[in-house]
């Protein structure tokens, strides 16, 4: 991240802290963001966006975020994210953000270390490290923007179909390769008439509706740098 201090960094994860602790149940990750953002003044450069279009602040805090949660003091669930117990506690006691960050980006190393995929002696750690975080992001972007499709359907619906019971069943796929059409077919084909499905893949399907009840979309999400 050029132009971006560690200190820089910490200083916006612990913030970002500040505000999430306080809440039991966590905040959607766009307020969390948005909360940020408003509590902090942005340098010129974090107000800008790389070429690919992501926003340098929300990036730059998201990478940072990634840390924490493989060191087990954030949680990031159906676009909401909270603070553990682990996470307080660490809060706490690394008062320092420098500190503070150093220690999650130790856990996350330490995480790291014990995946099958990763070899001890790697040359190129750092690059395999920030190809790992953006697929993470771009991951939990995708995530992120299908529990708000999901709530948005919901507001959306009639009283008379709200009164009803509805499943709300969700297949998330992280993968290179296109989705196929029978791929998506046989999603669809475990929807009841009440149930509302939604599909993610961060690669390519085809969208469009198919059944009652039940939502087929794409959801995309670009990571880039500068």
């Amino acid at each position: 991240m050029a132009h971006v201090t560690r200190r820089r960094t910490a200083e916006l994860l612990r913030k970002l802290f500040e505000i999430l602790i306080p809440q039991p149940d966590g905040l959607q990750a766009r307020d969390a963001l948005k909360e940020l953002q408003q509590r902090i003044d942005l340098t010129e450069y974090e107000k800008g966006t790389y070429e690919s279009g992501g926003s340098r602040f929300e990036q730059i805090v998201r990478f940072a975020t990634v840390d924490c949660v493989k060191a087990g003091w954030l949680v990031k669930q159906k676009g909401r994210w909270s603070i553990t117990e682990e996470g307080k506690q660490a809060y706490t006691a690394l008062s320092d953000p420098e500190v503070f960050y150093r220690e999650a980006v130790k856990l996350y190393k330490k995480w790291r270390a014990t995946q099958p995929d990763t070899e001890p002696a790697q040359t190129n750690a750092t690059e395999d490290e920030t190809s790992g975080k953006a697929a993470s992001i771009t991951f939990e972007q995708a995530e992120e923007q299908a529990w708000s499709e999901i709530e948005q359907y919901l507001r959306g619906m009639n009283p008379y179909d709200s009164a009803r019971d509805h499943r709300v069943k969700v297949q998330v796929k992280r993968v290179s390769q296109n989705v196929t059409v029978d791929g998506l077919r046989s999603f669809m084909a475990l929807l009841g008439d009440d149930d509302v499905g939604l599909f993610v893949t961060t690669s390519r399907v085809h969208q469009g509706r198919a059944g009652r009840g039940a939502y087929a979309g794409e959801t995309e999400s670009n990571v880039g740098g500068s």
